[in-house]
């Protein structure tokens, strides 16, 4: 079974370093300036979470060839939750899960057993996955 998280939003230090990645882009004419790096680390949330916004700078950076400024969007342009709850059957029979379970990421009443939530991004859900009791081989009490 799995616990899959999806996130409706990204933190602030992520859409303000896809802000100051777009801005420096369409100041460059539609490239990225040699100081990219510089510029994005004095934004103040982004250089306070740089060890996490490195690898999503690397990431972007990469994506823009292919996905064009795409890569830069704040928010995904289809309804994610949806787009899990539609394929859960899908899910279930590729990774050979007997049932799944989507929570948004935010939602501090959903499971965190082994604290993926926080994991989850727009676009890019993480997951738990558990053995259910009648699995595991016990017996019930």
């Amino acid at each position: 079974a799995a616990y899959i998280y999806y996130a409706a939003a990204f933190p602030q230090w992520h859409i303000d370093l896809l802000v100051a990645m777009r801005s420096a882009y369409d100041q460059c004419g539609g490239s990225f300036p040699d100081d990219l790096a510089k510029r994005v680390r004095e934004v103040p949330s982004v250089a306070a979470m740089w060890k996490k916004a490195m690898p999503v700078f690397g990431m972007v950076k990469e994506e823009l060839p292919v996905r064009g400024v795409e890569a830069m969007e704040l928010a995904m342009p289809y309804d994610e939750k949806a787009v899990l709850e539609e394929n859960k059957a899908f899910i279930c029979q590729q990774l050979g899960l007997s049932q799944v379970a989507i929570f948004l990421a935010s939602d501090a009443s959903s499971p965190d057993p082994d604290g993926k939530k926080e994991l989850a991004m727009p676009g890019r859900p993480s997951a738990t996955f558990y053995v259910l009791p009648e699995q595991a081989g016990g017996t019930a009490a």
